[in-house]
């Protein structure tokens, strides 16, 4: 009984030596074996399996950058990440998937389970993607993802998504526009309106859609990220109409993070209108359940500055009002 148990704490112990050696990392049974694993040890709960012959410990946070390598180690040598998977790699706002979105020159007879197989648009490129465990991975460019993703998302996640590639130190901007503006296929009108929508230097998503609820309302275009001098300092707000003196400022949660935040917040908003700036304050509820209301702040701040403004309705295409109109 204890030389039973004693080799039973020596496979324990193998198992563990090996395991650390590869925790974090995608494995193949053969890789798995030159690190001192058997195959009962791939049976085991120290492993998980990810796809056929490809693995990872038990302990290693699955990632969608491993996700995707396991996906490329058993498919075509032609695929790579696209469309949303590829945008979620660069870290660009999207919505989320449970399934990747691979692209190969030709697709292939058989998808692979939990995948979406693309053909590569003409002309696109693709780069690599550093992902940890994995190495580099073939990905869509960030351009490319934009044009990729015009078959499934909307106007207002595609501009969103559009501005976050424009902002990318990374992203020749004016060619990105350009082709945008010129592609070709059954997308190619909404690319358009993304080439003619999407501005450089927008700083956020909630920043990109307030902008473009109000655009697309019929309002004046504001002026992203501006500039100004007031009270001897230098402000800068997330959307401004400057010659009227109205700005339009985006406020996330980490504005009421702290008591600090919430007095600095405060000290500028009374410097800006003693400067003779109307300063309107938009939160999550005046994009997402409330827009109404936030089209119509804006309209009576233009109206005060002698601007006739009248918003149409065609926001309500692209945004859902779920508070009571008042």
């Amino acid at each position: 009984m204890v030389t039973s148990n004693r080799r039973h704490e020596s496979v324990l112990s193998k198992r563990a030596v090996a395991v650390a050696t590869l925790d974090g990392c995608l494995f193949t049974a053969a890789e798995a074996r030159a690190a001192g694993l058997t195959i009962n040890d791939l049976r085991s709960d120290a492993v998980v399996a990810l796809r056929r012959n490809v693995y990872v410990t038990a302990t290693t946070p699955i990632t969608l950058g491993l996700r995707c390598g396991a996906a490329l180690r058993v498919t075509k040598s032609d695929a790579r990440v696209a469309h949303v998977t590829a945008a979620r790699l660069w870290g660009l706002p999207v919505p989320e998937t449970d399934r990747l979105h691979l692209s190969y020159e030709r697709r292939p007879n058989k998808t692979l389970v939990g995948t979406i197989a693309h053909r590569h648009p003409a002309g696109s490129l693709a780069r690599s993607v550093f992902v940890a465990g994995v190495g580099r991975l073939p990905v869509s460019d960030p351009t490319g993802a934009v044009t990729e993703c015009a078959d499934s998302l909307g106007l207002v996640d595609l501009v969103v998504l559009a501005d976050a590639v424009l902002s990318r130190h990374d992203v020749d901007a004016g060619r990105a526009i350009d082709v945008w503006k010129h592609g070709a296929g059954p997308h190619s009108a909404v690319l358009r309106e993304v080439a003619r929508r999407a501005r450089e230097g927008a700083e956020s998503p909630p920043e990109s859609r307030t902008r473009l609820l109000l655009v697309l309302a019929g309002l004046p275009e504001p002026v992203v990220q501006h500039e100004a001098f007031v009270a001897g300092r230098r402000r800068r707000f997330d959307l401004a109409y400057p010659e009227l003196k109205i700005a339009v400022e985006y406020d996330g949660s980490y504005h009421y993070a702290s008591e600090a935040q919430k007095q600095a917040d405060i000290v500028r908003e009374d410097e800006l209108r003693c400067a003779g700036w109307i300063v309107i304050r938009v939160v999550s509820v005046g994009i997402f359940r409330d827009p109404a209301s936030t089209l119509a702040r804006v309209a009576d701040a233009l109206t005060q500055r002698g601007v006739k403004v009248a918003p149409n309705t065609a926001w309500r295409q692209h945004f859902v009002q779920l508070a009571p109109v008042a």
